[in-house]
C-alpha cells in the first residue's frame, strides 16, 4: 500500500514504522528476578499530562497492587508532577495537581469504587522485604480499565483509541511501551471480545495479523516476565501466583473527550496534520484508516459520489412514513447532483461489513446515537450529518470524532417537551436528570418530524453535498507534499 507512492524515503520508513506495532523486550537489558538477590528500584515518581480538551493520563514508577488487583497502590512520595500537552504551557498549584491525579484514577478504571488506595509511606525498603513475594512487570505499561459504559462503542471508542494514538506516534511513545494491559469486568466481557470491539482492538494493536492476538480475557493466571499484550477478566482472582503485582512504569489511561484522534506537536515527531480548508487531519486517523485497510484486507478508496442514509432500528427512530419521506427526499436531491443513494443500517451487520458499508462513501446520513463511532471509519474529508431529536444536542462526533470529516448538525424544532420541565429552571437544567435527558434524547419514543424540519434538512444536504463536490474535485489534484496526499 505505502510503495510506489513516490513518497520521499523518509517519510516512508517513518509511515511503515508507525504500522508495525511492537512491544519492546527487556529481557535483554536486565537480568531475570529469580536470578537476583535484590533489586535496584528506579526512582519513584508520578507525572500526569493535561491534554487540550482536558483530557488526563499519568505516568507512575513503581505503581503496585496486590496480585487479586483489588487494591493499587503507589510506591514513593505524596508528591506528583503535572505538565500540559498539545496545549499552551500553563502552571498547576499542588492543589490542582493532586486532583488531576485523583481524577486519572477515577478514569483509568483499574477498580471498582472505593478507587484505588494510595500508600504513600511504601518504600524501598518495602520491595525489599516482599521482593520474593512480588511479581515485576518490566518496561512501560499500558494500563488501561473498562466498565459497563464500555459496552457502548462510542464510549468505548473515547478509551480504546487513547491506546490508538499512544501506537500512531512511534517517537513519543511506542518506542519505549513494552505491555498492553486491558481490564474488563466480567458482565462486559462479552462486549469488549467480540464484534465491532474485537475489530478495532485487532486493527490497533496487530493489523498485520502477525502478533497472533488471542482477544480472550483470561481469569487465570498469567505470565508476566515477557513483554505482551495481557486481556484481564476483573474478577478479583489472583493474575500471579506472587503476593504482588509491580509495574516499573505504568501509563494509566483515561478517556478522549468527544474525539478519536489528535495530533502529537511535541518533541521530534515529524507525522503531524494536515489542514485541508481549514479542516484538520490528524496523522493519528491515517494512521487508523492504514492499520483498519490492512487489518480487513481491503484497498484504501477515497471518497467518491456516494451518499448513505442510515436507519436506526431501536432507539431513536424515525416513523416508518416519515423514514420512506426523508429516504426519498435525499434520494431526489442526491440524483440531482450526480450522487448515487442508498438507504441501511448498521444493525445486525459485523464489523467488516459496517466498514466496508462506508469504504467509498462521501457523505453519511444519520440520527445521533452509537452508530455515529463508525463516522471515523469514512474515508478523510468525507462528510457526516448527524441529526438529533427535539430539545436533544451532543457533541462526541463533530468532525467524525476529530478524524478529518466535515461535519453538519441539525435538530429537529419543534416536539413533545418533558412533562416536568416545568420544576425545571429550563431545559438545560432539566437535561441533567437522567429522566430528562432519555426522555429528550428518545430513548423510548420515536423522532418527531415536520415539514419545517424536512425543508430544513433539504437546505443543510444540498450545502453538504456542494461541500463534498467541491473536496471531490480537489482531491483529484492533491498537493503532493502533504501527508494526506501520499495516503490517499
Amino acid at each position: 500500500i505505502l510503495r510506489g507512492t513516490g513518497m520521499s524515503k523518509n517519510v516512508y520508513e517513518r509511515m511503515k514504522r508507525s504500522l508495525e506495532v511492537k512491544l519492546v523486550d527487556y529481557r535483554d537489558l536486565k537480568k531475570s528476578m529469580s536470578n537476583q538477590d535484590s533489586y535496584d528500584i528506579r526512582p519513584s515518581g508520578r507525572t500526569c499530562y493535561v491534554l487540550s480538551s482536558n483530557e488526563r493520563f499519568c505516568v507512575v514508577s513503581n505503581l503496585c497492587a496486590k496480585s487479586d488487583l483489588s487494591e493499587f497502590f503507589y510506591a514513593g512520595d505524596a508528591s506528583v508532577k503535572c505538565e500540559a500537552r498539545n496545549t499552551d504551557s500553563k502552571a498547576f498549584s499542588d492543589e490542582a495537581c493532586d486532583n488531576i491525579w485523583k481524577m486519572s484514577l477515577n478514569e483509568t478504571e483499574l477498580s471498582k469504587p472505593p478507587f484505588p488506595i494510595l500508600f504513600s509511606e511504601i518504600n524501598k525498603t518495602w520491595f525489599a522485604k516482599h521482593l520474593n513475594t512480588t511479581q515485576w512487570v518490566r518496561g512501560a505499561s499500558y494500563v488501561q480499565g473498562f466498565t459497563s459504559s464500555s459496552s457502548n462503542i462510542g464510549h468505548f471508542s473515547e478509551k480504546i483509541f487513547l491506546l490508538q494514538h499512544f501506537l500512531a506516534y512511534p517517537e513519543e511513545y511506542s518506542k519505549r511501551l513494552s505491555n498492553v494491559i486491558l481490564l474488563s469486568p466480567p458482565d462486559q466481557v462479552k462486549y469488549i471480545a467480540n464484534g465491532w470491539h474485537e475489530g478495532v482492538i485487532k486493527a490497533i494493536l496487530d493489523p498485520l495479523g502477525t502478533n497472533g492476538i488471542n482477544l480472550t480475557f483470561t481469569s487465570s493466571k498469567l505470565n508476566f516476565d515477557a513483554p505482551g499484550y495481557r486481556f484481564i477478566e476483573k474478577n478479583y482472582h489472583k493474575v500471579t501466583d506472587k503476593d504482588f503485582l509491580c509495574f516499573e512504569e505504568a501509563i494509566l489511561a483515561g478517556f478522549l473527550k468527544g474525539r478519536a484522534f489528535f495530533s502529537e506537536a511535541r518533541g521530534e515527531s515529524s507525522l503531524v496534520e494536515d489542514v485541508v480548508d481549514g479542516l484538520p487531519v490528524p496523522w493519528s486517523s491515517l494512521n487508523f484508516r492504514l492499520k483498519l485497510s490492512i487489518s480487513n484486507g481491503k484497498a484504501i478508496s477515497p471518497p467518491s459520489k456516494k451518499v448513505l442514509l442510515y436507519l436506526r432500528k431501536t432507539k431513536r427512530r424515525f416513523l416508518p412514513d416519515d423514514e420512506v419521506r426523508l429516504s426519498e427526499l435525499l434520494r431526489r436531491i442526491s440524483h440531482k447532483h450526480s450522487f448515487q443513494f442508498s438507504v441501511d443500517t448498521f444493525s445486525g451487520k459485523t464489523f467488516s461489513e459496517q466498514v466496508k458499508m462506508l469504504e467509498d462513501v462521501s457523505v453519511l446520513v444519520g440520527m445521533h446515537g452509537a452508530d455515529q463511532a463508525n463516522s471515523k471509519f469514512l474515508p478523510p474529508l468525507s462528510t457526516s450529518i448527524e441529526l438529533f431529536p427535539f430539545g436533544f444536542e451532543h457533541f462526541m462526533y463533530i468532525n467524525g470524532s476529530n478524524s478529518g470529516i466535515h461535519y453538519f448538525r441539525y435538530s429537529m424544532h419543534n416536539g413533545t417537551d418533558f412533562q416536568r420541565l416545568k420544576n425545571y429552571k429550563n431545559r438545560n437544567d432539566c437535561l441533567r436528570d437522567i429522566r430528562c435527558k432519555e426522555f429528550y434524547r428518545c430513548d423510548r419514543r420515536t423522532v418527531e418530524i415536520d415539514d419545517i424540519d424536512y425543508k430544513n434538512i433539504e437546505l443543510l444536504f444540498i450545502s453538504a453535498l456542494q461541500s463534498s463536490s467541491k473536496m471531490i474535485n480537489q482531491l483529484k489534484h492533491p498537493h503532493k507534499s502533504t501527508t494526506l496526499s501520499y495516503f490517499l
